[in-house]
């Protein structure tokens, strides 16, 4: 006979030893994880592809509007008396375009200074190796500061006074070029400084390099320059922010910015991509190029071409590639400035 009582008794023992396995579930913290994992391939695969299209947009434009470098400087020489070209410490490239374009524009539409980023102190040393009858080139050997030794390619950055010498015994007395040195004097420092002022006179360097050119071209207002000097300080439009420790941050003008208030219509400034295998570790900040030297290596490798900076090269955001000692925040200003708002022309030397 049917005994409910004694059928619950069953049933609860069953449920005692006889328990049921449980399906094992994925937890929340699984199930989150995985989703982020999800997510965050999708993102570098969406960025990975949009770097691609841009790759290959760029390399068609550079396809359809690429010249030969010295072809563009020497255009821009032509219409404009104060061009940049941007160095990128380290690089020998950029020193070899440099002094092939001096040359360029000298036996063309003419050149009357080359002003470099070196210390002022050796403008003597510099005026004495290009007035000697015979070249002497231990009088440039024997000033690491005007070969820029500490760079590491003193040999490079040599063979830019060389240029300048040997154009000048070509020419005649009323067209020689001249080489200013532009620099702060004593920059950069022989002797280690505090990190304050190691900022201070960084942030400083630009607006004396700024009234050196000024007071040239104020005594001489049909002066045409080439100027070689560090990508930042060729940066027309845009400025910088540099502090160190507890030090409020110092903002920066850069010297094509400063110039391109006084002298507006002369200002042309080019900005280059190369490597630069021997790079120093830089006092304060330095440039390191621009964001489409990356994008343009695996479309064009290392051919060199220059184009104007139009679309799709003008809409590239924060375009300029930047690096700063350990400790010091950099930061170049303002936010979310395009290429075409700090370059006039874009210089690819090869990845």
């Amino acid at each position: 006979m049917w005994n409910p009582i004694e059928n619950l008794r069953q049933r609860m023992a069953r449920r005692r030893y006889m328990p049921r396995a449980r399906t094992q579930r994925t937890g929340t913290i699984a199930k989150v994880s995985l989703a982020a994992l999800v997510v965050i391939v999708a993102i570098s695969a969406a960025l990975e592809l949009r770097g691609s299209r841009e790759g290959e947009v760029l390399a068609d434009y550079v396809r359809a509007q690429g010249v030969p470098p010295l072809e563009l400087i020497e255009r821009a020489a032509l219409r404009r008396r104060l061009v940049f070209v941007a160095d990128i410490p380290g690089s020998v490239a950029t020193k070899q375009l440099f002094a092939d374009a001096v040359e360029r524009v000298a036996r063309g539409s003419g050149l009357d200074v080359v002003a470099l980023e070196v210390d002022a102190g050796e403008q003597r040393f510099i005026d004495a190796y290009l007035s000697q009858p015979e070249e002497d080139i231990r009088i440039l050997l024997g000033r690491p500061r005007a070969i820029r030794e500490s760079e590491g390619v003193a040999n490079a950055y040599l063979g830019i006074y060389r240029r300048v010498r040997q154009i000048n015994d070509s020419l005649s007395a009323d067209r020689r070029i001249r080489i200013l040195a532009l620099d702060a004097e004593g920059w950069p420092p022989a002797r280690a400084l505090p990190p304050h002022e190691l900022v201070r006179r960084f942030g400083a360097r630009d607006s004396i390099m700024a009234e050196r050119m000024d007071r040239l071209l104020q005594r001489q207002p049909r002066t045409r320059s080439l100027l070689f000097v560090n990508g930042l300080s060729s940066l027309r439009g845009a400025g910088g922010l540099v502090q160190t420790g507890g030090t409020r941050a110092l903002a920066v003008a850069w010297l094509a910015e400063r110039l391109a208030r006084s002298y507006p219509q002369d200002v042309y400034s080019i900005l280059v991509d190369a490597t630069a295998p021997g790079a120093a570790r830089p006092r304060v900040a330095a440039y390191r190029g621009t964001t489409a030297g990356p994008l343009l290596a695996a479309e064009w490798g290392s051919q060199t071409v220059a184009v104007p900076v139009r679309p799709p090269l003008a809409a590239l955001r924060q375009p300029v590639r930047a690096t700063a000692t350990p400790g010091t925040s950099f930061e170049l200003t303002p936010r979310g400035f395009g290429l075409a708002d700090v370059a006039d022309a874009y210089v690819y030397l090869g990845q």
